[in-house]
């Protein structure tokens, strides 16, 4: 296993990819296995929340996220410029806290929610203020956004056949959690790519990134 620094001690890696529950550091635990790690009453005397995002912007994001992950990569077996539909493909295959699902996160083994609060990411601003009033805390200044990528909206970069890849792995996630897909808007722009005359160099960008996400 990779040597870690006495900073990533609390991240909880047993492995290079597990802790002692699952995938992935102990800040991305399922809150079943949090309630195995400090037993239901301690669980219960809490007040529990997580935030959920749409699953189609969501993969999009992970997809993005994986360049920079080389970990990641392995642990999936790809090259770093991997297309999205065989990375889609291949998280079906290897489940990961990084593409798992997300109600896995928030329910028990009968499929009932076990948190206290879900916001929303794409409603950021007031469900952290919900969940601050909840917890009697000030907010005091803007919160940071971490990890933030620069990217067109998550509509740009699919297909009919990624969006239904998406559907179906992330069907239980649509239904809990009432998401769907921007279908207007990925009509809109699908019709500016088919009747744009963009620049040589623009067309030339877009065809080889549009190769990564067949």
């Amino acid at each position: 296993m990779e040597a870690r620094s006495e900073d990533e001690l609390w991240m909880g890696y047993k492995t290079p990819h597990h802790n002692a529950y699952q995938t992935g550091a102990l800040q991305h635990l399922f809150a079943t296995n949090i309630i195995r790690a400090v037993g239901l009453k301690t669980y219960q005397e809490y007040f529990s929340f997580s935030m959920v995002r749409n699953p189609w912007d969501k993969a999009i994001s992970q997809f993005l996220y994986l360049q920079k992950r080389h970990d990641l990569r392995s642990f999936l077996d790809v090259p770093r410029h991997v297309s999205f539909k065989s990375y889609l493909e291949k998280i079906q295959e290897k489940p990961h806290v990084h593409w798992q699902p997300q109600y896995l996160f928030l329910t028990d083994d009968q499929g009932e929610i076990i948190v206290d609060y879900i916001g929303r990411f794409e409603d950021y601003a007031s469900s952290v203020a919900h969940i601050l009033g909840r917890l009697d805390i000030a907010k005091s200044e803007e919160l940071p956004h971490l990890n933030r990528s620069s990217r067109s909206p998550y509509y740009h970069y699919y297909d009919d056949e990624s969006r239904e890849m998406v559907a179906e792995i992330y069907a239980r996630d649509i239904q809990l959690f009432d998401y769907s897909f921007d279908q207007k808007s990925f009509e809109s722009r699908r019709a500016q790519i088919k009747f744009g005359t963009p620049s040589n160099l623009l067309a030339s960008k877009w065809a080889n990134f549009k190769d990564r996400l067949s």
